[in-house]
């Protein structure tokens, strides 16, 4: 694990936006779908596990999803707790069992030559865009260096904006974690497994890396470091220390 740097940097052009979240000392946590480079959170999911183990993993992550969205509709519609709960364990059941049977009953067809391979195939499918959909933060996005020209080009813009730096002296100490340049974006379904089924803890944190924190190498100039929260502006837990002005 690296260490973290004891001041992280922060390239933004100078807007009426900027100013507002350097006065109300907030950040703002983008949706990766917006980010500049269209693979960044986005993995590919690999098959190492047979076809009843896919189900259950995509079952389990359907339910999950389901669950969580009807209990926050249930709670904005002022629902007891204990029947809102019940009502989307239930909701959450059937979903995941219709989806299941829709792939069955597709992989049947007879166009496809190997109605086993066309199940797994359609499961991989929905369980890539299930874990894509369970990791749906926002992101900060900030690097080790003030005066990198590229970054300055590519996110300050173009040298007229500002860079802005932060410090991590703050109780408690913020969670920054440091981009994986491998460019490996594969997820094996097992560690999916690992860590949505059977609840690994070390599993789990091997697969939030892997989706929230995998880039290619190429990107590697940017020796990034990111804050994960939920989506869009949120209070900072860096202490603003610096600002730079470019051109």
């Amino acid at each position: 694990m690296k260490n973290i740097p004891s001041t992280v940097y922060r390239y933004r052009s100078f807007s009426a936006s900027t100013v507002e979240m350097l006065c109300n000392d907030v950040l703002f946590f983008a949706n990766p779908v917006n980010f500049n480079d269209p693979f960044d959170c986005s993995p590919f999911v690999d098959v190492d596990s047979d076809a009843l183990r896919l189900q259950t993993i995509l079952q389990q992550l359907i339910s999950t999803r389901v669950h969580g969205e009807t209990i926050a509709a249930l709670k904005s519609a002022k629902f007891d707790e204990n029947s809102a709960n019940t009502h989307a364990l239930r909701i959450a059941q059937l979903d995941a069992a219709r989806v299941l049977d829709y792939i069955q009953y597709h992989a049947t067809n007879p166009d496809y030559d190997d109605p086993l391979q066309a199940e797994i195939n359609m499961l991989r499918n929905n369980i890539e865009t299930e874990l894509q959909d369970r990791y749906g933060k926002g992101i900060c996005c900030f690097s080790e260096e003030h005066d990198n020209p590229l970054l300055w080009s590519h996110y300050g813009d173009q040298h007229r904006g500002v860079c802005i730096g932060y410090s991590i002296d703050r109780i408690p100490i913020p969670d920054l974690k440091p981009v994986n340049y491998s460019g490996d974006r594969k997820i094996s379904t097992s560690l999916i497994d690992a860590a949505i089924i059977q609840k690994h803890a070390v599993a789990t944190a091997k697969l939030d890396a892997k989706v929230l924190l995998q880039k290619a190498p190429e990107w590697s100039y940017e020796k990034e470091w990111r804050l994960i929260s939920n989506v869009g502006p949120q209070d900072s837990p860096l202490k603003l220390t610096e600002v730079t002005f470019g051109f």
